[in-house]
């Protein structure tokens, strides 16, 4: 009976030593996980733990893991981004870079979110309020293209402006290139528009020149207002100029005025 128990106990011995070789070969054989990616887009605030296979912030948890896929990367890195931006203007006074900081906090929050509706959203319509006085601001920005804001201040530009043209927002680079195009072209044309719809309601057709205005938004009011300083009052019919202030009418005065200049 001993000798069976022995030769059991032997036994069981074996398989342990065995198994315990084969888990030491398991763990070297086990490839230790490499970063998804590696260069200068990595923020300097994480750290790769190649244990867990993880980014991780030096202060804070895990972000991503080996095996994240490339538009939640890219989400990463574009984070890293808005917080440099949000350092750089947090001191700041204009009132644009105060909204746009709300903005971008409050994206973030919501980012899980996938349907967006600015209408519903009252940090976007601050940005809206801000109105005329900004949209020289708003365009410098969009056309530098600054990938935190572009998409959303197009938006706003388009509700300012009023222009038709320009409500239909794509954020593509295809889409943004037509976007500035669409807008340049009616800001060049603008002056020119308004001398048609003066010839035509002066030949009695308001209906043409009430839609030859209306394609202008805003951009119409600088020349419009200045026909009827020169005392065609005619021109009052095709668009309300009260519903601005002296303020915003010789912003849009200034604005067109050096636009045009530039051409």
């Amino acid at each position: 009976m001993k000798k069976i128990f022995g030769i059991v106990a032997i036994v069981i011995l074996i398989g342990i030593i065995t198994g315990g070789i084969a888990f030491s070969f398991g763990r070297n054989d086990k490839k230790i996980p490499e970063p998804p990616r590696e260069g200068k887009d990595i923020p300097s605030d994480v750290v790769w733990d190649e244990t867990e296979g993880m980014y991780k912030l030096k202060e804070e948890e895990i972000f991503f893991n080996a095996n994240a896929p490339s538009d939640f990367v890219e989400s990463f890195v574009a984070w890293a981004e808005e917080d440099e931006w949000i350092a750089k203007h947090k001191d700041s006074s204009n009132k644009l870079d105060k909204v746009m900081i709300k903005w971008i906090e409050n994206k973030k929050l919501n980012q899980h979110k996938s349907n967006y509706e600015p209408d519903k959203c009252e940090i976007f319509k601050e940005i809206v309020k801000l109105g005329v006085k900004y949209l020289p601001e708003m365009l410098d920005r969009i056309e530098e293209d600054n990938t935190i804001q572009t998409g959303v201040l197009m938006d706003a530009f388009s509700r300012i402006t009023n222009v038709d043209v320009l409500k239909d927002i794509n954020v593509s680079e295809e889409g943004k290139k037509e976007w500035k195009q669409k807008c340049k072209d009616v800001m060049e044309n603008a002056e020119q528009k308004v001398k048609n719809a003066k010839a035509k309601i002066n030949n009695g057709d308001v209906e043409s020149a009430k839609n030859e205005i209306k394609e202008l938004g805003v951009f119409a009011l600088p020349y419009v207002v200045e026909e009827i300083k020169n005392g065609n009052k005619k021109m009052e019919s095709l668009v309300d100029t009260k519903k601005y202030s002296q303020e915003e009418l010789e912003v849009l005065k200034k604005w067109s005025k050096n636009r045009n200049n530039k051409k």
